[in-house]
């Protein structure tokens, strides 16, 4: 993945982002990127490291559901503001419809977990992706990994239920690559499983669990 402007922005929208009734003072900023440093020159004069990857990452949605926006993430991906979907992860998703229809779109330069003002350093981003169809596995959610890391991902308009659902979805992959018991999965996770907040605001929160396979 790589950014492909000198430029991106970052705004405080309307009713949106985490604390919208306290920051009424709607304002967008203009970060200068500098691609060949791999950095974003602030206003007031910090940088900050890149590290692009595509907010929207989806199948297309079931055809029983119709037409779905693209802000809210659901079983098939879509907004998920993930920053761990970087180069060199591998995302799985379920298919839901004939040729799985992929799209991969809402390019960021850079993202802090949470995303808490309603955008990231948003910006024209290019990618190269592989796309494998995957008959031997029944997913009715979105998986990662990377070399390094399983990642579990839990989406839901309470942060609550999103953090359930990726503590449940690890241990279920975790059962599933190991002979470990579902105690046994759900104590290793209390142990070496880190939940991070993914996003606040896109109407579904999201929470990831990060496992080292080297635990495995």
């Amino acid at each position: 993945m790589k950014v492909r402007q000198d430029w991106g922005f970052v705004s405080i929208l309307p009713l949106l982002g985490t604390l919208p009734d306290e920051f009424t003072d709607y304002e967008t900023i203009h970060p200068t990127i500098d691609r060949q440093r791999n950095v974003c020159i602030m206003p007031w004069g910090s940088e900050i490291p890149l590290e692009p990857f595509f907010g929207i990452i989806a199948t297309a949605p079931p055809p029983g559901w119709g037409r779905c926006g693209s802000p809210v993430p659901r079983a098939f991906g879509g907004n998920m503001d993930n920053k761990e979907l970087r180069a060199g992860t591998t995302l799985y998703l379920p298919v839901f419809n004939e040729g799985a229809l992929f799209f991969a779109g809402d390019g960021h330069a850079v993202q802090g977990d949470g995303e808490v003002c309603i955008t990231a350093l948003e910006t024209g981003v290019t990618g190269t992706f592989r796309l494998t169809v995957r008959k031997d596995m029944e997913l009715r959610w979105p998986f990662a990994e990377s070399a390094t890391h399983l990642m579990s991902i839990g989406l839901d308009e309470d942060l609550d239920d999103a953090a359930k659902q990726a503590v449940r979805e690890m241990v279920k992959h975790v059962c599933a690559r190991t002979n470990l018991t579902r105690n046994e999965a759900y104590m290793l996770c209390s142990l070496a499983g880190n939940l991070r907040v993914t996003q606040l605001v896109d109407g579904n929160k999201g929470i990831h669990m990060l496992l080292p396979k080297s635990l495995l």
